[in-house]
């Protein structure tokens, strides 16, 4: 009897979403559709916020950024949004008691971040563009408690280590495919590697930038022997195509870091002490 009342509601729900959908596109009212989106996410922030996280992480490379000229602000729709309403959930969860690994508080790197949130804090005061100081402090905080705060829950588990890689740089190959596709059309030249990553990117030491950030840990995990060889040779195969991405981005600067990385993790491999590698440094 209860599994026929469930079917009997599911239905006229379905039904009812289906005639106001009907309702909406008469009247040309497509956000609608964005309605059952809402509600997902709604669910997800009360009884699954790593799913939530992880839907932040997926839709970060895609994310475009909207301006607003006349108050001189930007947005990055849809990450940010996300962002800011998981901020506001977690601030509600720890005033009310929420179980949270209280250490966290008092390592010296959450010292330094909140240093430096009370010195922008304090900055706002004298900014000539108080919305725009307000914006960008904003912004900071639900970053640092999405990413550094939730962050430090979330990969207690390390398999989710490897899910956020996966889920990051995944969404961001279809954005090197449409940058070379741009870049193609333009000849591949280096002037035209400024632009042909945009909307997604304001330029391409943003875009490199990304690149050579991921390219170390995919090169790492396609070498990693608990997976199996399918995964690893994935990885390895996504590690070339950021490699490739990276070249065609004529960004100096993200070269030079993989150098550096790769120079750094053979001085690691070699176990050599600190002062061993400042003294090579110096000479």
């Amino acid at each position: 009897m209860t599994d026929t009342i469930k079917l009997r509601w599911f239905y006229i729900i379905c039904g009812l979403f289906a005639a106001l959908s009907a309702v909406a596109v008469a009247n040309e009212f497509f956000w609608y559709i964005l309605i059952p989106v809402g509600l997902l996410i709604i669910y997800l922030a009360f009884y699954s916020i790593d799913t939530l996280m992880f839907l932040v992480v997926l839709s970060t490379p895609l994310a475009v950024n909207l301006k607003y000229e006349d108050f001189n602000l930007g947005v990055s729709i849809p990450s940010e949004p996300l962002m800011f309403g998981i901020m506001l959930l977690f601030l509600f969860k720890i005033l009310q008691g929420e179980n949270f690994d209280k250490r966290v508080f008092s390592h010296p790197v959450t010292i330094a971040i909140v240093i430096n949130l009370a010195w922008l804090g304090i900055t706002v005061l004298t900014s000539s563009m108080h919305l725009v100081s307000v914006k960008f402090i904003t912004a900071r905080i639900w970053f640092v408690t999405v990413f550094y705060f939730l962050g430090t829950q979330l990969f207690k588990n390390i398999s989710n280590i490897k899910r956020f890689v996966f889920i990051y740089c995944i969404p961001l190959v279809v954005v090197i495919i449409y940058t070379i596709v741009r870049h193609a059309e333009n000849g591949f030249t280096q002037k035209t590697a400024n632009w042909v990553m945009i909307p997604f990117y304001n330029d391409h030491t943003a875009y490199a930038a990304a690149l050579a950030l991921f390219m170390p840990l995919l090169l790492g995990m396609s070498f990693d022997k608990t997976v199996s060889g399918t995964k690893r040779f994935f990885t390895f195969l996504l590690f070339l195509v950021f490699v490739t991405a990276l070249i065609l981005s004529y960004t100096r600067a993200a070269w030079m870091g993989i150098v550096v990385a790769i120079v750094f993790y053979f001085l690691l491999h070699l176990k050599l002490k600190f002062r061993s590698i400042v003294f090579l440094a110096l000479c």
